[in-house]
């Protein structure tokens, strides 16, 4: 419930496939996606090109919850 209703989009993404397995309303509002939109991608769908690298090294820790700051598209391309 806590990730659903919080304020701030959030998404679980799993690390190999980089998939969606959930996002929370704020995410979709966001975004602009639908959720079945946004569980259709993966986490380099949204990314900025120039930022890929950096995702997938972020990613890379596994089993731990991590922050970072990073550019994101939204379904409009802003």
């Amino acid at each position: 419930m806590l990730f659903e209703r919080s304020p701030l989009p959030m998404w679980v993404v799993d690390t190999g496939s980089l998939r969606f397995l959930a996002v929370n309303d704020a995410e979709l509002r966001l975004y602009e996606y639908s959720r079945e939109e946004f569980l259709g991608k993966n986490a380099l769908d949204i990314r900025h090109p120039e930022g890929d690298a950096a995702l997938r090294e972020f990613l890379g820790h596994e089993g731990d919850v991590h922050y970072g700051v990073f550019r994101h598209l939204k379904k409009t391309g802003e």
